[in-house]
């Protein structure tokens, strides 16, 4: 069996989605005949952990879990913490390139590696690639969870410019020297094919989305339903100011004014991290009897509340030129065969999907009263029994989680 070295800082026990894409490639590497040699740090930077991702992965996987000198930052910062932050290009998790190059050069040799795969952000990840590629010439692939410079919500503060031209260099030095650039949306393909145009060849890049295990489906942590009730579920994190929850509040809120009875039938649950100002806007608009804020739980308890959904509400960046950006929520979203009350631009790849499946309606994300129109069309149809469309279950299983990660296996074929 051929070995590929995985190498991503973020691995299971630690939580949140661009965890689970790494472990579900893990999992399923073997059954194309690839064996998984997984390079991680051993310090906890995420500050959430789940133990069922860890229990997904295979227990003869072999993974090195490596020292690190990555501080952990506040989000209140001092001096300090912003001079770590300032020499720190491009993230904190430049302190852990020694011990992963020491170790992953180890590992090569030892284990005679065939394939370097690495997945970020952190986006200094990419360099422990290229400085082993460089050591060993063993193939690079690269993996993009977002888009680092071309991210469309990245912003640069005018004294930092500095930064950003480093960054920009240290960015195309990696694409250059890696064999395959992997991307987790079309839009992303297409935006690297263009700016990489003059030095590097548009096969070059692949898309391999994110998607959803059916084999999850079987260790859903039950979660107890409301009957009665029309019940909403959101789950991922609300914490950007893009990502915003408050025009669905403001149309809770006049639904409550408006017509009482049908608001007194509402569960909202929003379930993941959720910011402070946001939780103030539920009790602001007097709805936190409608609105359950759950708060982080297990990926398989996030399951239970999706099972347990009677509509699936989907929140997505409000502002212009997101395209690329696609929650990794989505992919389970639809595996769930439910209605979608999708806050989004339709002008993007999540969109896209939504669409494409069958499954959802849309509002504008800043409009109380279209979100408000589109709650009731669901709320009717649910109280009528009605479904809502025909789903294309063809398009449904293209996002499955095994066959994503044979698409992997065989670029690692192609490459090695």
């Amino acid at each position: 069996m051929k070995k590929a070295l995985i190498i991503s800082c973020y691995f299971p026990p630690q939580g949140g989605g661009g965890v689970q894409r790494t472990a579900k490639f893990v999992k399923y590497l073997p059954t194309y005949g690839w064996k998984p040699i997984v390079l991680t740090s051993k310090k906890q930077i995420i500050p959430v952990l789940d133990q069922t991702l860890l229990e997904d992965i295979p227990s003869d996987t072999h993974i090195i879990r490596t020292r690190t000198l990555q501080p952990r930052i506040p989000k209140k910062r001092n001096m300090i913490h912003h001079l770590i932050y300032v020499i720190s290009i491009p993230d904190f998790s430049i302190w852990w390139i020694p011990f992963a190059v020491f170790e992953g050069f180890k590992q090569i040799k030892k284990e005679k590696i065939n394939v370097i795969y690495v997945t970020g952000d952190p986006f200094s990840s990419y360099f422990i690639g290229c400085i082993l590629k460089f050591f060993t010439g063993k193939p690079l692939i690269i993996d993009f969870r977002d888009a680092w410079i071309l991210d469309p919500r990245r912003h640069v503060r005018t004294l930092m410019k500095w930064r950003d031209q480093i960054e920009k260099l240290m960015f195309k030095i990696c694409v250059k020297h890696s064999e395959k650039v992997v991307l987790a949306t079309p839009s992303m393909k297409k935006d690297f094919q263009k700016y990489f145009g003059s030095i590097k060849h548009p096969e070059k890049f692949i898309t391999i989305t994110n998607g959803f295990d059916t084999e999850d489906m079987e260790k859903i942590e039950n979660v107890k339903k409301e009957k009665n009730y029309f019940n909403l579920v959101y789950t991922g994190s609300l914490q950007s100011v893009s990502r915003n929850p408050s025009y669905l509040f403001k149309a809770l809120c006049l639904l409550k004014t408006d017509n009482p009875e049908i608001y007194n039938k509402i569960r909202l649950y929003l379930v993941g991290n959720i910011d402070e100002k946001y939780k103030q806007l539920v009790y602001k608009y007097g709805i936190k009897d409608c609105v359950k804020l759950e708060g982080y739980v297990s990926h398989n308890k996030s399951l239970g509340y999706l099972k347990m959904a009677d509509s699936l509400v989907f929140i997505m960046e409000s502002q212009n030129n997101v395209r690329q950006i696609t929650s990794g929520k989505i992919f389970e979203y639809i595996a769930f065969k439910k209605p979608i009350l999708a806050l989004a631009n339709q002008d993007s790849d999540a969109s896209d999907i939504i669409k494409e499946i069958g499954s959802g309606i849309f509002a504008n994300p800043i409009d109380e009263k279209d979100i408000l129109a589109k709650l009731l069309y669901l709320y009717n149809l649910w109280e009528k029994n009605v479904e809502m469309t025909q789903l294309s279950l063809e398009n449904i299983s293209k996002y499955r989680r095994e066959g994503l990660t044979k698409k992997l296996a065989d670029l690692f074929e192609k490459t090695v």
